[in-house]
């Protein structure tokens, strides 16, 4: 899970840092604009698209039982006049209690 969730943190940085340059408006934040990298698979993720800053990873096959194949949302919120970005992790479809509890206690 740690490996699969490195693999996100390019893209949460590069949301972040488009949010930042927008004023804390994400509606630009996509693949392939405002600085969003396309992602690259990993033995992990096997793909991540990101679309007004919220970020979807499907997970590869052979990570584990309850993981294979699932989708995990990372949603942005900006509050106005904050200088982070909070992230909403829906793990709904990781079916691996321990799995799921990881992806959303590791990321705030």
């Amino acid at each position: 899970i740690a490996n699969a969730q490195g693999a996100v943190d390019s893209l949460k940085t590069a949301v972040a840092l488009c949010a930042q340059e927008a004023g804390g408006v994400v509606d630009a934040c996509s693949d392939g604009a405002a600085g969003i990298p396309t992602f690259t698979a990993t033995k992990e993720v096997a793909k991540a698209v990101v679309s007004k800053g919220v970020i979807t990873a499907t997970f590869a096959t052979g990570v584990g039982t309850g993981v294979d194949s699932a989708d995990v949302v990372y949603t942005p919120t900006v509050s106005p006049g904050a200088t982070s970005v909070t992230w909403a992790v829906d793990a709904s479809k990781v079916t691996n209690t321990a799995a799921a509890a990881a992806l959303t206690k590791n990321n705030k």
